[in-house]
Parts: structure tokens; C-alpha cells; sequence
């Protein structure tokens, strides 16, 4: 979920999302702040072996039925995209 956005001190806009993996609560930014809503799931792409390395993806959406989330993600998307 994107929760905020922000400047960095070099006045670039940054949008945080935050997602959970096996349990543990990730925070990260993205510097593609405009692609992206506040308060709205998004899917991430990750490391499996480093869930800090990851990526917001602003397509697809996720869809309000999708509540059952497996600790480790996904192999592969779970939509159509």
C-alpha cells in the first residue's frame, strides 16, 4: 500500500508504499511518485532472497477482491496483465 509522499533534500518527489513478507513489514519509496495514488494496493515485485530489493508496479491494479495474500507472494501474478 503507497502511505505517503515525499522530497528528498535534492527536491525529488518520492512516493512510500510498504508491504509485508513472511510476516515482516517492508518500507520502501519509488521516485515514480506520479504513477502511483496514495492509500492503494499495488503489487511488488521482489528478491525473494532480499524482499528490500523491489519494485512498485503500477499495472496491473489489485483488484478489491484479492484479500488472501500468500506470505512469500506470488510466483507470478495472480491477474491478467
Amino acid at each position: 500500500m503507497t502511505t505517503k509522499y515525499y522530497r528528498a533534500a535534492s527536491g525529488d518527489k518520492y512516493v512510500s508504499y510498504e508491504f509485508k513478507f513472511h510476516g515482516d513489514l517492508i518500507h520502501r519509496s519509488s521516485g515514480d511518485h506520479l504513477d502511483f495514488d496514495l492509500n492503494r494496493r499495488y503489487f511488488v515485485r521482489f528478491d525473494s532472497t532480499n524482499a528490500r530489493n523491489s519494485e512498485l508496479l503500477s499495472t496491473p491494479l489489485v483488484p478489491d477482491t484479492l484479500l488472501n495474500i500468500p506470505p512469500g507472494g506470488w510466483a507470478s501474478l495472480p491477474v491478467p496483465h
